[in-house]
């Protein structure tokens, strides 16, 4: 009877652990999950570049930014374009990751070094 018990004993450990490690990858994701949800992405471009994009006061406008909006709206992700210097600035803030997003960056061996292409 007792070698049964602590057989029972030990199912039950084993499952309470499963559900509890189960609950606990669950917590873990949401958490990820919301910070990701939560975040301001911000993106940038080059400020004289039209009609893909250019300067107007604080902000890149344009057709290239109204896609990167438009892309991160369709996840459900947040979303600022600003204007963050010249070509050669927005690159380098780019490479220290001031900046979550170049906006119509061709790809380059360089550029591949530091920042993820979509592939269309």
């Amino acid at each position: 009877m007792v070698k049964r018990q602590r057989s029972l004993l030990l199912v039950f450990v084993v499952v309470a652990l499963g559900i509890f490690v189960t609950c606990q990858n669950c917590w873990l994701h949401q958490a990820r999950a919301k910070s990701i949800e939560n975040k301001v992405y911000i993106a940038s471009g080059h400020p004289e570049w039209s009609p893909i994009m250019w300067r107007k006061g604080d902000r890149i406008v344009g057709a290239g930014p109204q896609l990167v909006e438009k892309i991160m709206a369709e996840l459900g992700l947040a979303v600022e374009v600003r204007y963050e210097g010249s070509w050669s600035e927005v690159q380098a803030k780019m490479r220290t990751g001031e900046l979550d997003i170049l906006v119509a960056a061709y790809r380059t061996s360089e550029r591949a070094l530091y920042m993820d292409y979509s592939i269309a």
